[in-house]
């Protein structure tokens, strides 16, 4: 008993952090970075980073445990797969969304795209995140699966 209320205190912790991560970008993103746009300026790629926290931090961490917590044992294993599928998809849709958003920032201020290596490494892990989904829907989703 003392290991699950461990895991309890831990799975809080982890969920809190995570929600405080998304918050915390909001906050920042709005009070010092000038808000949120879809205009072209700088408030359009304040969408990036609040974006891939909100993603790849916060639901992708969901999407990972959500097989770990005991109350979810009792639920069908299709039903565990679809949530986590989903969660996954959600948070690379929200990836794909930031993405566009900086492409779509650097086009209108005239700023060359994948000048750094920030970009090509971020570019590359999104690309992997989407083959992985792709290819774990296929393996474990479909129904011969």
């Amino acid at each position: 008993m003392e290991g699950y209320k461990l895991f309890l205190a831990f799975l809080a912790s982890a969920l809190l952090l995570g929600f405080l991560s998304v918050v915390f970008a909001l906050v920042w993103v709005l009070n010092y970075r000038g808000g949120l746009g879809w205009n072209g300026g700088s408030a359009e790629f304040n969408w990036h980073p609040l974006l891939i926290i909100a993603g790849f931090v916060f639901i992708q961490g969901i999407a990972i445990i959500v097989y770990r917590l005991p109350w979810t044992w009792k639920c069908s294993k299709f039903l565990m797969k679809l949530i986590h599928a989903g969660l996954h998809t959600i948070a690379l849709t929200l990836a794909i969304i930031s993405l566009v958003a900086v492409f779509d920032f650097h086009n209108a201020q005239k700023i060359p795209n994948m000048y750094s290596l920030h970009s090509w490494i971020g570019l590359t892990a999104v690309i992997l995140y989407a083959l992985q989904l792709v290819l774990g829907l296929v393996v474990f989703l479909l129904p011969f699966a």
